[in-house]
């Protein structure tokens, strides 16, 4: 929210006011346009491009180049980590996550500038990408050892799909959510993580694409 504000021009108190859920939405997608593009080093042209594709999001170059300004203006320290990133790539060929998975590196010192590009792109994109789905596959294995009859139909990279009685949704929810929230990472990773993780509830009774939001 904090993000999309940024990209409609306004405050997050401003944003977070708002009584329109719908609006609220949209702005929300804003922000997910900007923290999946321009948080992995996307230029404005490839932004537009990308936030029209992915999330439905239309806006000039001109304005893409003035929220890409403001993006990293809000989130300073971002520009000081892409460069960390790189560097540490650059000098051991790999990068690793803060769980400990290692994605190798092999062409990020090339002399092919389309091919360092991707490899420093990957370098920052990977940590994050991976760790959310790592989380993902140790909640799953969680609830699965703790609930063995729950139906687990789907796992794409950091989203679990379940199915379960339609007059259970907000019971099932609540012990999903739980689960997901409070991963034992400092116990089995040595990870204290600073941020908390939250997982957001959808539901539906006919198929994915009619999904609500459940607030529980």
């Amino acid at each position: 929210m904090r993000t999309g504000a940024l990209v409609y021009g306004m405050t997050l108190e401003q944003a977070l006011k708002l009584k329109d859920k719908k609006l609220k939405k949209k702005i929300r997608q804003g922000g997910k346009a900007g923290n999946f593009g321009l948080l992995y080093t996307m230029q404005p042209a490839g932004f537009v491009a990308y936030a029209q594709a992915t999330y439905g999001v239309e806006m000039t170059l001109t304005q893409a180049t003035d929220f890409s300004n403001a993006f990293f203006k809000e989130y300073p320290q971002l520009v000081t980590w892409h460069e960390n990133s790189v560097k540490t790539a650059k000098k051991y060929g790999h990068v690793r996550s803060p769980l400990g998975r290692v994605r190798h590196l092999p062409l990020i010192n090339s002399d092919d500038y389309g091919l360092r590009s991707q490899q420093e792109r990957q370098c920052i994109n990977s940590p994050i990408q991976c760790t959310l789905s790592d989380l993902g596959l140790l909640a799953s294995s969680i609830l699965l050892e703790r609930y063995p009859d729950l139906w687990l139909f789907l796992f794409t990279h950091d989203e679990l799909g379940f199915y379960v009685p339609d007059t259970e949704v907000e019971l099932w929810s609540a012990r999903i959510k739980e689960v997901m929230e409070n991963l034992p990472l400092k116990e089995l990773f040595g990870w204290d993580h600073q941020l908390t993780f939250v997982a957001d509830s959808e539901y539906s009774v006919t198929n994915m694409a009619e999904c609500i939001d459940l607030v529980v």
